[in-house]
C-alpha cells in the first residue's frame, strides 16, 4: 500500500480516489498505476476585524478569502509532493483588527505552487481584507475575493471562497460578533462596535490520481 507521511506519522494514501488534507504539513507520494495527478490548493480565509469601542464608524471590516490553485502533473509512481496547509486568519478582539492567513503550498520538482491566504479586515470602517493570490497556478486557478467594508457601527462580511469547494464568507456583525468564514477559504466577518471579529475558514490540499 502506498503511504503519505504527515509529520512523521504514516497514513494510507488512497490510490483510486482523492486524498484531502486540511491541516499540517507532510509528503504525498503518487501511487502506482497512474500517470497524472491533479493537485488543488485552497488558501485559508483572513480574519475579520473587531469593532472599535469609540463613537460612530466603529465597525470592523471583513477578511478576504483564500485563493484556489489547480494544476495537473505528469507523474511516475512515488513522485513526491511536499505540502503545507496554511493557517487561518484570526478574528480581531475588540478593538483590534484581524490577522492575515498564510498560504497553502505544494512543492514538486523544486517548484513551489501556492494559494495565498486572505488578508485581514481593518477597524473603524477601514479597508477590508484582500483576496489571496496564486503562484504558479494552472488553468482554472482563481484569486480570492476581498471582504466588505464595515458601514457605520456594523461589521463587514467576509469574502466568499473560490474554487469548486470554496466556502462562503462569514455574515457581517450587524449587532454582535462577526461570524467565522466557512471552509474552504471563506473570510471571517467583521464585528459590530465593541464586539469581536470572526476567524477565516480553513484551507486544504487535495491530490487526485488520474
Amino acid at each position: 500500500m502506498t503511504t503519505a507521511c504527515i509529520i512523521g506519522t504514516l497514513v494510507p494514501a488512497v490510490a483510486s480516489g482523492p486524498v484531502t488534507y486540511t491541516s499540517g504539513t507532510g509528503t504525498y507520494h503518487s501511487p502506482a498505476g497512474h500517470t497524472s495527478l491533479k493537485v488543488e490548493l485552497y488558501g485559508p480565509g483572513g480574519g475579520g476585524s473587531g469593532g472599535d469601542s469609540g463613537g460612530a464608524g466603529a465597525g470592523g471590516s471583513g477578511g478576504g478569502s483564500g485563493a484556489y490553485n489547480i494544476n495537473t502533473f505528469t507523474v511516475t509512481a512515488g513522485a513526491s509532493f511536499v505540502w503545507t496547509v496554511g493557517n487561518v486568519g484570526v478574528g480581531g478582539t475588540s478593538p483590534s483588527p484581524g490577522t492575515a492567513a498564510t498560504a497553502t503550498t505544494a512543492v514538486y520538482s523544486l517548484t513551489t505552487y501556492s494559494a495565498g491566504g486572505g488578508g485581514a479586515g481593518a477597524i473603524d470602517d477601514g479597508t477590508p481584507g484582500s483576496g489571496g493570490t496564486n503562484s504558479n497556478g494552472g488553468t482554472g486557478s482563481l484569486s480570492g475575493n476581498a471582504g466588505t467594508t464595515a458601514s457605520g457601527n456594523n461589521g463587514g462580511g467576509g469574502g466568499n471562497g473560490v474554487g469548486p469547494s470554496g466556502g462562503t464568507g462569514g455574515a457581517n456583525g450587524a449587532s454582535g460578533n462577526g461570524s467565522a468564514g466557512n471552509s474552504y477559504g471563506g473570510g471571517g466577518a467583521g464585528a459590530h462596535k465593541a464586539f469581536n471579529g470572526g476567524n477565516g475558514g480553513g484551507g486544504a490540499v487535495t491530490f487526485t490520481p488520474l
